[in-house]
């Protein structure tokens, strides 16, 4: 399975064949706008495909400018095919507009090389068909007969256009008249890989009961499958393919081919075989000859000019040189057998009626009203969110398929109004001037800080303050002055921002109210001042007291040295009388 599957959208299915790319949708709406059936919804801003409204026209892929908008890839399953077991391989028409003349000789033998066991094309069961579909035209006079060889008609029948159902002509596509021919001629076992321009090809392989073809691969999916296998056409001997068309199939692939292949009368000029391509035509054709009191044939195609125009043929040649090429290729063919289909070609197309969910006008009205659009005249209808009219979108809101959001005018105005307010409930206070510094506008902050009201506008800026930094600005001196200024005339003082407003010619004045935050400052500093001086004087008090202490200490450090050698002094005098024993002691101790 391709990597694409990995960004798959919401309930993306491996049955699903158009599916968004998640991380490449940017919400531009374009893919809404151009889907014929609406098909694509919006959720959470990202475009997703339903795949129960979708037909696989292949518009949306065609119409993305981002890419977002891809389908499934089955070149891995076809490689498996080739390896695996016996492949045929059914080339579509229009294979001729893609490769000149030398590489289409060339091609069957490259095809082969990739493993195709047999290789033709398949505008073999293209003569089949438009055959049938003669016959039963000439059966049926005077109807309406839908020619059923494009699927995404068939299927924009079944679902969207019921009533018509009956008149698709009951005969298979060429593609699926192929497959059961080559099954038959090959055997059951055989794999039956068509490729062609068609997305909604992949389609027909879904509920067929056993199935004609088994594998649909695009020109797209072809040519990225040469480069895989570097495959060059140039380095390849010319062969035939194994069968071989009567010539006027090979014009199938061209508007009213089919008619024409079916030896049908082709003429503009008349409305009782009409071919048609082109949703729109196609739809125009339909409602009109549902309604014809005389039957006629409509060959309808549902990309413009044919299938030489699939959305994803993988040509980068004009829609000119792409019908010249089929021209030349028809011009040079040698004229096919023509035989009787081996099998048979009955097709049953079943109605599968997609049921819109009912809407009432008062849920319309509630979901104008969200987004501003009750009066007739506030429904602008520009389409820019992808619906032709505002109703439209209200209706698809209802069914989950839209979101309010998508309203271009609406988001804008959203936005506007929030700018609005952002700027009106800004605490700094914004001034703008127009290019001669006269007052635009003034928020609420600064009529607050500035005392003034609205009538200021209109008046110079001289009115309220200096306007020399306005003019810096103005005159082209400085992209943006910045600077804190002091407004004593309201004891202001701001931090203003001014800068210019391109391309709108206008200056806008921001000022952020620094008053009380200055004043802070300048108590803290004076404060700060205080504290220091104070400190300053506490010190110088502490320096004193530690001298006179000092001092003091020195004081009495000296009497007390004083005292203390007086009172040595005394002591040294007491034992020198206590040594000296006078005459009576003396005596005393002799008669003992």
């Amino acid at each position: 399975m391709s990597t694409e599957h990995s960004t798959m959208e919401f309930g993306q299915s491996r049955n699903q064949i158009v599916f968004s790319n998640r991380a490449r949708c940017r919400d531009c709406y374009r893919c809404v706008r151009v889907c014929p059936v609406q098909a694509i919804g919006i959720r959470d801003g990202q475009a997703y495909v339903d795949q129960r409204r979708c037909i696989a026209c292949g518009t949306c892929i065609r119409q993305c400018p981002q890419k977002a908008k891809s389908y499934r890839k089955d070149l891995a399953e076809a490689m498996d095919s080739v390896r695996s077991g016996r492949t045929a391989v059914s080339l579509a028409p229009s294979f001729a507009c893609l490769f000149e003349e030398w590489q289409i000789r060339r091609l069957p033998s490259a095809l082969r090389k990739l493993g195709f066991g047999y290789v033709a094309e398949a505008a073999v069961g293209a003569e089949w068909a438009a055959v049938q579909t003669a016959r039963h035209v000439r059966q049926h006079p005077g109807r309406l007969s839908i020619v059923s060889a494009c699927p995404a008609v068939v299927q924009y029948i079944q679902r969207y256009r019921p009533e018509l159902c009956g008149h698709i002509v009951p005969v298979a596509s060429p593609m699926r008249a192929h497959g059961r021919a080559l099954k038959a001629k090959l055997g059951a076992d055989v794999k039956v890989v068509f490729i062609g321009p068609c997305v909604a090809k992949k389609t027909e392989l879904q509920g067929d009961g056993e199935p004609a073809v088994d594998l649909v691969l695009t020109f797209e999916e072809l040519f990225e499958w040469f480069n895989a296998a570097g495959i060059q056409l140039a380095d390849f001997e010319e062969s035939d393919f194994d069968e071989r068309p009567p010539k006027t199939a090979r014009l199938y692939p061209l508007e009213g081919g089919c008619l024409k292949t079916a030896a049908l009368p082709v003429d503009y000029c008349e409305t009782k075989h009409i071919t048609v391509s082109g949703i729109e035509a196609i739809c125009d054709v339909l409602d009109a000859a549902a309604t014809a009191e005389e039957g006629c044939v409509v060959e309808p195609l549902f990309c413009a000019q044919g299938c030489i125009n699939g959305p994803v043929i993988g040509c980068e040649k004009t829609l000119f040189e792409r019908k010249c090429a089929i021209l030349r290729y028809y011009n040079a063919s040698e004229e096919g057998p023509v035989c009787d289909p081996p099998v048979d070609l009955g097709q049953t197309f079943v109605a599968d009626h997609i049921d819109q969910t009912p809407v009432t006008e008062e849920q319309i009205r509630r979901i104008l009203e969200k987004t501003g659009k009750q009066n007739p005249e506030d429904q602008l209808n520009c389409g820019a969110c992808g619906y032709s009219t505002c109703r439209q979108q209200a209706m698809a809101v209802l069914r989950q398929m839209a979101e309010p959001e998508m309203c271009v005018s609406w988001v804008r105005r959203l936005a506007e109004r929030q700018t609005d307010r952002i700027i009106e409930t800004s605490p700094n206070g914004i001034i703008t001037l127009d290019e001669h510094l006269t007052i635009l506008h003034v928020n609420s902050s600064f009529k607050r800080l500035f005392m003034c009201t609205d009538a200021v506008c209109g008046k110079p800026i001289s009115y309220l303050m200096d306007p020399a930094p306005f003019q810096t600005v103005a005159s082209g001196r400085q992209e943006l002055f910045e600077a804190t200024i002091e407004h004593e005339k309201y004891n202001l003082i701001c931090r203003e921002i001014i800068y210019a407003l391109q391309p709108e010619g206008q200056i806008v004045g921001i000022f952020v109210n620094l008053t009380r935050a200055v004043h802070n400052k300048r108590q803290f500093d004076q404060l700060q001042a205080q504290t220091l001086e104070q400190a300053q004087t506490l010190l110088r008090h502490q320096v004193d007291m530690a001298g006179k202490i000092a001092e003091y200490l020195g004081k009495s450090t000296a009497e007390s040295e004083k005292l203390l050698v007086n009172l040595m002094q005394i002591a040294r005098n007491s034992t020198d009388k206590n040594t000296d024993h006078g005459p009576w002691q003396s005596a005393i101790y002799t008669s003992k």
